[in-house]
Parts: C-alpha cells; sequence; structure tokens
C-alpha cells in the first residue's frame, strides 16, 4: 500500500468505523445471549441469527 493511494486518515476512519460495527454486533449478540455461536457453517449461522432475532422480539414484544 503507499500513502497517495490509500491516505492514512482514511483508513484510520475506515477503520474506526469497522470498530464500530464490531461493537455494536457484539453488543446485539450479547442482548440475545448468542455471544457463542455453535454451529460449523454460514447457512447455520444465518439459521441461528434469525432464530435469535425471532425470539428477542418475541420476548421484548
Amino acid at each position: 500500500m503507499n500513502d497517495k493511494t490509500y491516505p492514512e486518515n482514511e483508513l484510520a476512519e475506515l477503520y474506526l468505523q469497522r470498530w464500530k460495527i464490531k461493537l455494536d454486533f457484539r453488543s446485539i449478540k450479547t442482548q440475545m445471549g448468542m455471544e457463542m455461536l455453535r454451529c460449523r457453517t454460514a447457512k447455520m449461522v444465518e439459521k441461528e441469527m434469525k432464530r435469535g432475532i425471532y425470539d428477542t422480539l418475541i420476548l421484548n414484544g
């Protein structure tokens, strides 16, 4: 990477955005009681996440 193509301040801003998304995702998983996903495939992770969202919506209705 070079500084002209990827300016340091832009990379820092992108990393900060990524970090905020990661923290938000962690918070959501904690609220849903899903800190640790037990699935081994992407398809099953998707199903487990959908179930967690559904359960959260039902319980907090």
